[in-house]
Order: structure tokens, then C-alpha cells, then sequence
């Protein structure tokens, strides 16, 4: 079920951070000076955080499947603690 909702996530962030990425890279390509230098370093560094958006997000979600515990696993809940019983009726009073 959770996975079914972050891989849009996943693609969402990977996509605009590689998006973003390349945009500096074609500036930076146009720039001069100091500036072509960090565009280009900005742009290795925005692609990276995209791959690693998305090994984060696969490897979350398999430590998410294994650490899960009773409420994602098919098997259901725990079983419930049983209530006390509850107290006897008081006698009538006038008997």
C-alpha cells in the first residue's frame, strides 16, 4: 500500500531535481568565469540527489516492509487484552 503512494513521490522528487539539474548545466554552459565553475559542480551535485532520491526511497521502503510490526503485516492485529469481568450486581436492598 505504501508503496503504491512514494514511487510517484519518488519519480516526483528524482524528475525535478534532475529537471533543475539541467537547467544550471545549460547556464552554466553560457556563463564565463568562476561562475561556469559552479554552475557545472551545481548541476553533478543536483543530479546525484536525484539518483540518491531514488536508492533512498526504494531502500526506506524496504526497511519500512521490515520493521513494520503487527500493522502492516497481513496476520492482523495482536490480540487484544481481554476486560475484566465485570462486578456483581448489589443485592436489592429490601431483601
Amino acid at each position: 500500500m505504501i508503496w503504491g503512494i512514494a514511487i510517484p513521490h519518488i519519480i516526483m522528487h528524482a524528475t525535478a531535481l534532475a529537471v533543475v539539474g539541467f537547467l544550471v548545466a545549460f547556464a552554466a554552459q553560457h556563463a564565463a568565469g568562476w561562475l561556469k565553475c559552479f554552475g557545472k559542480y551545481l548541476s553533478w551535485w543536483l543530479f546525484l540527489l536525484a539518483i540518491a532520491s531514488i536508492v533512498c526511497g526504494v531502500l526506506w521502503h524496504g526497511q519500512m516492509k521490515q520493521h513494520a510490526g503487527w500493522m502492516m503485516m497481513h496476520e492482523g492485529a495482536p490480540a487484544a487484552v481481554e476486560a475484566p469481568a465485570p462486578a456483581p450486581a448489589p443485592a436489592p436492598a429490601g431483601q
